[in-house]
């Protein structure tokens, strides 16, 4: 601590004795060998008079002269800092309970107001160097389930919504691989349904259902070396929901889920073939003169199929929305029902009969659907192939079980 950063406040850690954090003149120190040494802990914090602090759980709270109130969220990589840690090549640290909740997708942040804590269960690590190979964090269950899988390469472009938004908030994706402490908030969430491009939501769009109370395993791997941990999920003490009624919640939160995967592989299969089918017609339409009547009825057969394949695309989704509020214009189709209905059914209780309908409805209508396209496959596909095989062009095929990924 200069001369000059005479001291105002020092406070003891509430579980690590040997962590001592001094409020100065000049900004924050940070001693983690009970006062023989200390360091400037002072991040993002303007240098200002530091009046006071708190350590509230697992946070530190300061009051300066002149910048309001500052809170460092979650210190306690502080608490586990030793020596060796510093020296190794990476480090994945403890991670502090946090309470089940639903985190906000939007928030203003036009007004003069502070920043929220990052929204999840904060991920702490230390990376001695950049790292530019493939960081990855695997979470599963108390039994070893997959919840969630986050890497710090950019996969395919999702779709954005347009800049209309400006408060949203977009969950995290991508892990830091900067050297030096990271931090990365899991937002409780499962896996989110398999992605559709190009469609507009009223939100972020579907998403996985939010974890149950209990403990997650987090295992972190760098370079070929893996870390693990764990955080504990803590019921929101604010409901007053039984575990059984959470359990149905989140049961039926991943019944939506699941079968927004299967619409959304769907409309992939479907935009796959008509990929095909725009491509051999292309070139059945430059193909050889004396083909030309053969050709021609294979691109009428081919009009056909892609007519039928789209009636069934326009139930499974409302093709002609082209923003987020496209849907004030046009009505809703099953993929929006399904979304909105997913956000409806958020809440810490189980759900209601009226809820349970809703998604029976639902489901019974993407049924219908789902075993129309099955039909056409089945039946039309193969019938419109046998056709194409008189001409030089080779099959239409179905994409895999992830459409166009």
């Amino acid at each position: 601590i200069p001369a000059g950063a005479y001291v105002h406040a020092v406070r003891q850690d509430t579980k690590n004795r040997n962590l001592l954090f001094a409020g100065t003149e000049l900004g924050i120190y940070v001693s983690f060998n009970d006062g023989a040494q200390w360091q400037p802990v002072q991040l993002n914090l303007p240098r200002t008079p530091i009046t006071d602090l708190l350590i509230k759980d697992n946070d530190l709270a300061v009051s300066t002269n002149g910048r309001a109130f500052w809170i460092l969220d979650d210190i306690a990589p502080l608490r586990a800092m030793k020596p060796e840690l510093t020296t190794a090549d990476f480090a994945l640290y403890e991670s502090s309970p946090i309470h089940r909740q639903y985190f906000p997708e939007e928030v203003d942040k036009r007004r003069p107001v502070g920043e929220n804590p990052e929204p999840g269960a904060l991920v702490n690590y230390y990376l001695k160097n950049d790292v530019t190979d493939e960081i990855t964090l695997e979470i599963t269950d108390s039994d070893g389930k997959p919840v969630r899988r986050y890497s710090s390469k950019e996969k395919k472009e999702k779709n954005e919504q347009p800049p209309e938004w400006p408060d949203r908030e977009k969950p995290a994706e991508l892990l830091p691989t900067k050297a030096g402490m990271n931090r990365f908030p899991w937002n409780l969430r499962y896996e989110s349904p398999l992605d559709l491009p190009g469609a507009f939501y009223a939100g972020n769009g579907p998403e996985g259902p939010v974890a149950l109370p209990g403990t997650y395993n987090l295992k972190m791997t760098v370079a070929g070396k893996s870390q693990t941990t764990s955080v504990e999920v803590l019921p929101d003490p604010r409901e007053k929901a039984s575990v059984d009624d959470l359990r149905k919640q989140y049961e039926l939160s991943t019944q939506v889920a699941n079968r927004i995967t299967d619409l959304h592989r769907t409309l992939l299969q479907m935009r796959d073939v008509h990929g095909q089918m725009k491509q051999m017609e292309s070139n059945l339409s430059r193909g050889k003169q004396d083909k030309g009547d053969r050709n021609k009825a294979v691109i009428e057969a081919m009009h056909d199929f892609d007519k039928r394949m789209l009636a069934i695309e326009g139930q499974l989704m409302q093709t002609k929305m082209k923003s987020s509020e496209g849907n004030l214009r046009y009505p809703n189709m099953l993929n929006e029902e399904f979304d909105s209905f997913s956000h409806t059914i958020e809440n810490d209780a189980a759900p209601t009969r009226s809820m349970t309908q809703v998604f029976e409805i639902l489901s019974k209508r993407l049924d219908t659907q789902l075993a129309a396209w099955r039909e056409l496959v089945t039946v039309q596909l193969p019938a419109l192939n046998e056709k194409i095989k008189t001409t030089d062009a080779t099959s239409i095929t179905l994409g895999n079980e992830k459409g166009a990924e």
